[in-house]
């Protein structure tokens, strides 16, 4: 890795963020190690501030990680900012899946409460690779194959894609950095763990390309992905919960082409901040639309969308008195 690339790389990529001020997810890892490093060089000039999140597990060892970021943070005059989610809080996606959603909501309540323009992630290509392979095994479609996008909406980005695990480690070895490792990562019960320490060095003995491959496959998805969702935009037409004629004619959906209806479902259910539409709520949703039955399906938090008077409608949850 080679800091003129990754500063070049950074002012292409993100040009509107050179000279702004960002907001750095600094784990203690060599990731994001590497990336609160690169991000200072003064080329870019940068105003950094940088956030670890404590999950309050790990005991002794998750209170070393923060005390590290700490002093990593005043060493390189870096304001620092230490924030805590609630290990107890109700799992609704998985352990993994509701501390992703509890640590990005804690960052991004962070940056806009400080007025920052970006929140950096280390994320890298074996991120890519490795969550693919996720995945491919919990049996998700093109849209959950498609990657990690490199800047999202809400003002994250990922500037460290084009590089691997390896090679910021080689970097920070090269410039004398230390870091921290996380135990946890190790641990096989952990679906990405076994993948990364088990199930893909061994396929890589039999396609030792196979990284760049999982890569290549996730941005070519992603951009199919763009193209679809562009279309479904001009198409589509969206129900608003809030509205007592919010609902949509269900031959606007029918008359999708079937390569957009299950996206259109995804999406309808995205407005609402449903992250996730599972394969069988899809498959009754398209039987609903094909055939009439069932004459609603339950989402996720309990959102109910439903067939009636020859109209889609979507419910919000139902409160109990």
């Amino acid at each position: 890795m080679d800091l003129e690339v990754f500063v070049h790389h950074f002012k292409n990529s993100f040009p509107h963020l050179v000279g702004k001020r960002v907001l750095v997810a600094l784990s203690g890892g060599a990731d994001s190690v590497a990336l609160l490093h690169l991000l200072r060089d003064p080329d870019l000039g940068l105003s950094l501030e940088a956030a670890h999140v404590h999950h309050g597990v790990r005991g002794a060892e998750a209170d070393g990680d923060a005390a590290f970021c700490e002093d990593l943070c005043t060493g390189m005059t870096i304001p620092f900012h230490l924030l805590r989610i609630d290990p107890t809080a109700p799992l609704i996606s998985g352990r993994e899946g509701t501390w992703r959603r509890l640590r990005y909501r804690a960052l991004l309540d962070l940056k806009k409460t400080r007025g920052l323009d970006a929140l950096a992630t280390a994320h890298h290509s074996d991120d890519v690779a490795e969550g693919v392979l996720v995945q491919l095994l919990r049996g998700g479609g093109p849209r959950a194959l498609s990657g990690i996008d490199a800047i999202t909406d809400d003002g994250v980005i990922r500037p460290l894609l084009s590089w691997s695990r390896s090679d910021l480690s080689r970097w920070l070895e090269e410039e004398g950095r230390v870091w921290r490792e996380d135990s946890s990562n190790r641990d096989p019960q952990h679906l990405r763990n076994r993948i990364r320490h088990e199930l893909l060095p061994a396929l890589e003995e039999a396609s030792p390309a196979l990284r760049r491959h999982l890569v290549h496959l996730a941005e070519t998805l992603a951009r199919d992905d763009r193209y679809l969702s562009d279309q479904l935009e001009s198409m589509g037409s969206w129900i608003d919960p809030w509205e007592p004629e919010g609902g949509v004619p269900i031959s606007s959906v029918a008359g999708l082409p079937p390569a957009l209806r299950s996206r259109w479902l995804h999406a309808q259910a995205g407005k609402v901040g449903l992250t996730r539409v599972t394969r069988r709520q899809a498959e009754l949703f398209e039987a609903m639309i094909e055939i009439g039955t069932p004459r609603a399906v339950t989402l996720g938090h309990r959102w109910r969308i439903r067939v009636a008077a020859a109209r889609l409608w979507l419910e919000p949850p139902q409160t109990t008195p």
